[in-house]
């Protein structure tokens, strides 16, 4: 393999399968571009592994990427859902 595709990253980065940038909101089972993932693509809305990901395919996480402002908002909202309460920097 290559060092990148060796180390955890957003699918949006992955050098094994390329991403497609899209408007799309919605995966297709059985997809052959967006869909696929290596073992180390990361869910850029979730932040856990794509194998792991909730909303893949009917959330469209599999075309997330930080680009799209729809996908950068999800995932700031997600993070937020996911630590109420942040310490805040003086």
């Amino acid at each position: 393999g290559t060092f990148s595709a060796d180390l955890p990253h957003a699918r949006a980065h992955c050098v094994s399968f390329p991403i497609l940038l899209t408007t799309a909101r919605v995966g297709q089972v059985g997809g052959q571009r967006n869909e696929r993932f290596c073992n180390n693509c990361f869910c850029y809305v979730c932040d856990v592994k794509a194998s792991d990901c909730k909303g893949w395919l009917d959330a469209g996480h599999c075309h997330a990427q930080h680009k799209d402002k729809h996908w950068l908002n999800l995932r700031e909202a997600t993070r937020e859902a996911h630590n109420p309460n942040p310490k805040k920097k003086a």
